[in-house]
C-alpha cells in the first residue's frame, strides 16, 4: 500500500556512519522523521557555557548545545550519534509541542528546575525525544539512556550534589526508566499497527496508531490514522458503498465481493469514520505542506464523503501534479484526480483518458490493475477481479515457538505490561516478550479480538520465486522494505528486498 507510510528503524548502519563534527545533520534527521517542516527552521548552535547541557530558545528558534556536552556525547565512540539524538530530540519535542511559557529557554539539565516547564512536561519531552530517535534510526534507548544521565552528571560534576537548581541523579534515573518504558511501549504499539493494516484489521489499527498519538507528532503517524479510518469505512462487514477502486487499497478482492450500497454513505458510523479520517490527513498536511501521500489520501476522503468538487479544487489550487517526486506518486495522484471527476457527467472524459493512460503506461502492475478495472466501470461494462494470488512463503512457517499457541492467550514469558490504547470502546493490547519472540494480544470490552507473535529472523528471500508466482501477492510498501502477507502470517522484507529481517504469525477470533 504506497499511501501507509512506516518509519522503520533500519536506517542505523548508515546514521552512525555520519560525521561527529555536525549536530545539525542530527537535527535535521529527527526533523525529517516527524515531518514536521511547517514548524520555523531550527538551528544548532554551540557554546562554550556549562550550566545547561543543552537548550531551546524559542525567541530564535536555536537548540543551543554545549561543547561538554558534545565531548560527553562523543566519549561514546559509535554511539555518539545516538546519546546526541537523544539530547537533540528532547529538545526539538519542545519546540514541536510550543510548551515553552513566556519564551523562558528550556534546560536539559536543570529540567524541571527554575524553568518554564513542569516534571510531566520534560518526561513528555523525553519521551517523543526517544521515541523520535527510535524512528531517525537511533534506537539503542535502553542501553545508552540511563548511560548518557550517568556521564551528564559525572562531568558536570553533580553525581552526589543536591541543589536547588538540578534535580538529583536519583530522581532524573527514576525518570528515565519511565521514560524507557513508555518509548517500548510505543514502538510495539507503533510496529504493530503496520502489521494490523496489513492483514485488514484496520480498527485496532486506527485505535493503536491514535494511541501513540498522544505521545508523539508525526506526519507519517497522522497519514497512517486518517489512511485506517478511511479503509474502516471502505470495508464495512455487510456492504460496498463504493463502486470505484482507490490507489489507498491493496486487497481490494474482499469489499468488492459485498453488495453494492450506495446508501451506506448516508450511515452515521460512515461520516464519523471518514470525519476522522478528514481531521488525521490535515493534521499530517499542517505538519508538512508538501506531504504529497496526505494530499493524495485527502483527495480521496473527500470524494468518499461526496465533496468531488472541493477535491478538484484542492488539486488545482495547490498545483499538487508539482509535489510528485516519483512516477508512483504522480500515478497515485492521476487516480485519485481521476476519482475526482467523475462525479458529473461533464467530467467523465477526463477520467476516462487517465485510466486508459495508467491502464497501459504505469510501471506499477497494482495501479495498471486498478485503472482498468475503474475504466470498465466507468464504461458499464462488466468486470471480473484478477485470479487470486499464489502465495509462495519464502520459508516453512508451520512451526510452534516458544510454545505459544495463539488461539489460546494469555502467553507466558519473561516480560508482561498491559497499554489501554482507547477508552471507548475499552481496547487493551497486552505484550509479552519471550525467548524468541514477541506476542500481542488484543482485547476489546473484555473480548479477544487478535493475537500476532512477531519472531526475528535473518532469512534469505528469493524476490522472483516468492511473488512472481500467480498474481502477486499482497504487499504493504514502506520506505525501509515491505511487508509480505501470506494469510495467516506476514514476512517483513527489508529494503534491499534480499533478506527476510521479521516475520509474524497472527490469528484473528471471530
Amino acid at each position: 500500500m504506497y499511501v501507509l507510510v512506516l518509519l522503520c528503524s533500519t536506517l542505523m548502519a548508515r546514521t552512525n556512519q555520519a560525521s561527529f563534527s555536525s549536530p545539525q545533520l542530527v537535527l535535521d534527521k529527527l526533523v525529517e522523521a516527524t515531518g514536521a517542516s511547517a514548524f520555523p527552521p531550527i538551528e544548532i548552535e554551540i557554546t562554550k557555557s556549562t550550566n545547561y547541557v543543552a537548550r531551546y530558545l524559542a525567541t530564535s528558534s536555536i537548540i543551543q548545545i554545549e561543547q561538554k556536552a558534545l565531548t560527553i556525547c562523543k566519549s561514546f565512540g559509535k554511539d555518539s550519534l545516538t546519546v546526541l539524538a537523544f539530547i537533540i530530540g528532547h529538545e526539538l519535542a519542545h519546540a514541536q509541542r510550543a510548551s515553552i511559557a513566556n519564551d523562558k529557554p528550556t534546560s536539559y539539565l536543570a529540567w524541571d528546575r527554575g524553568t518554564p516547564t513542569d516534571h510531566a512536561t520534560e518526561q513528555a519531552a523525553d519521551v517523543q525525544g526517544v521515541f523520535c530517535a527510535y524512528l531517525a534510526g537511533y534506537k539503542k534507548y535502553y542501553e545508552l539512556l540511563p548511560q548518557l544521565l550517568d556521564a551528564v552528571y559525572r562531568d558536570y560534576g553533580l553525581t552526589d550534589a543536591r541543589l536547588a537548581n538540578y534535580p538529583p541523579q536519583y530522581e532524573r534515573k527514576q525518570s528515565a526508566k519511565v521514560v524507557i518504558e513508555k518509548v517500548e511501549q510505543l514502538v510495539q504499539v507503533y510496529e504493530a499497527a503496520t502489521y494490523l493494516s496489513a492483514i485488514g484489521q484496520y480498527e485496532l489499527a486506527a485505535r493503536s496508531l491514535e494511541y501513540v498519538s498522544k505521545h508523539y507528532l508525526g506526519r507519517e503517524l497522522y497519514n497512517n490514522i486518517g489512511v485506517n479510518y478511511l479503509l474502516w469505512a471502505m470495508n464495512a462487514p455487510d456492504q460496498n458503498a463504493l463502486p470505484y477502486l482507490y490507489p489507498l487499497e491493496i486487497d481490494w478482492d474482499t469489499r468488492l465481493k459485498k453488495p453494492l450500497a450506495p446508501g451506506a454513505k448516508d450511515s452515521d458510523d460512515w461520516k464519523s469514520l471518514l470525519s476522522k479520517a478528514d481531521g488525521n490527513l490535515r493534521k499530517a498536511i499542517g505538519l508538512d505542506a508538501d506531504y504529497l501521500p496526505a494530499e493524495i489520501n485527502l483527495l480521496c476522503a473527500w470524494g468518499m464523503m461526496g465533496y468531488w468538487e472541493k477535491a478538484l479544487g484542492r488539486y488545482q489550487k495547490n498545483k499538487l501534479v508539482k509535489k510528485a517526486k516519483t512516477s508512483l506518486e504522480q500515478d497515485h495522484l492521476q487516480l485519485a484526480f481521476a476519482l475526482a471527476n467523475t462525479y458529473s457527467a461533464s467530467h467523465e472524459q477526463t477520467a476516462k483518458a487517465i485510466w486508459e493512460q495508467l491502464a497501459t503506461e504505469s510501471i506499477s502492475q497494482q495501479v495498471r490493475n486498478q485503472a482498468t478495472y475503474n475504466l470498465k466501470i466507468l464504461k458499464g461494462e462488466s468486470c471480473t477481479l484478477p485470479a487470486p494470488f499464489e502465495c509462495v512463503k519464502p520459508f516453512p512457517t508451520d512451526i510452534q515457538v516458544d510454545g505459544a499457541r495463539l488461539h489460546r492467550p494469555p502467553f507466558s514469558g519473561s516480560q508482561h505490561w498491559e497499554v489501554v490504547l482507547c477508552d471507548s470502546p475499552i481496547t487493551r493490547l497486552y505484550v509479552t516478550r519471550a525467548d524468541n519472540s514477541t506476542l500481542l494480544h488484543f482485547e476489546k470490552n473484555g473480548k479477544n479480538q487478535l493475537c500476532l507473535q512477531r519472531i526475528p529472523c535473518s532469512h534469505p528471500f528469493n524476490k522472483m520465486e516468492s511473488m512472481m508466482k500467480g498474481r502477486q501477492s499482497e504487499v504493504l510498501s514502506t520506505p525501509t522494505g515491505f511487508f509480505m502477507v501470506c494469510d495467516p502470517v506476514v514476512f517483513l522484507v527489508n529494503e534491499n528486498e534480499e533478506m527476510v529481517v521479521e516475520w509474524c504469525k497472527y490469528h484473528v477470533f471471530n
